[in-house]
């Protein structure tokens, strides 16, 4: 993955990890959904089971429905691993998620309000969790995060030392402000 998103002189602290388990969970799934497919629109159910003609069609249709689904589901799992993004700088929190909708986050770190991390009964069985970042003027959340606690710690840890930076250039900023004043005093004696 390319890091075109950085600016000059930021480094990356760390970033969001996917689940595999997740994503075997949603392979698993349309394995099981092309399995559903194949029964359905290759095996003749009407006479080797003896569906009536009107069954038999619906099969055919709850076939084509368990072919799309299971090729959507794989499209997902490939877009999903391919263009979603969350990653702390030493400067800011960065995110992408989606292709067509796509939404990205970009907020300093001194700015972000709050990080939270959330699983619900999938992720609990498959390992993942949700990460979802508020800042004063939206949210955003990232699914399928492996590393979802340490990368919130990430983010604080990261938090901290860029407020600790900007409260050092703030008090050299103002040091630099007396020295010249200082100076411009002496200069006038």
């Amino acid at each position: 993955m390319n890091n075109d998103f950085l600016m000059k002189n930021e480094k990356i602290v760390s970033s969001v990890k996917f689940s595999v388990m997740a994503f075997i969970g949603m392979a698993f799934k349309a394995i099981i959904l092309l399995a559903l497919a194949c029964f359905f629109l290759l095996y003749d159910v009407e006479g080797k089971l003896g569906f009536s003609s009107t069954a038999a069609i619906i099969a055919k249709v709850a076939g084509g429905i368990a072919l799309i689904w299971a090729l959507y589901t794989v499209i997902k799992i490939i877009v999903i691993i391919s263009t979603n993004r969350l990653v702390v700088t030493d400067k800011r929190l960065y995110g992408r998620v989606g292709v067509l909708a796509k939404e990205t986050l970009d907020i300093p770190l001194t700015k972000l309000d709050n990080v939270a991390v959330k699983r619900d009964a999938w992720g609990a069985i498959f390992g993942y969790n949700s990460i979802v970042v508020a800042s004063t003027v939206s949210n955003f959340t990232f699914n399928y995060a492996a590393n979802a606690e340490k990368f919130k710690s990430a983010i604080f840890d990261a938090q901290e030392n860029a407020k600790e930076t900007e409260r050092k250039e703030k008090a050299k900023s103002m040091a630099d402000a007396i020295a010249m004043a200082r100076n411009a005093e002496n200069y006038e004696k």
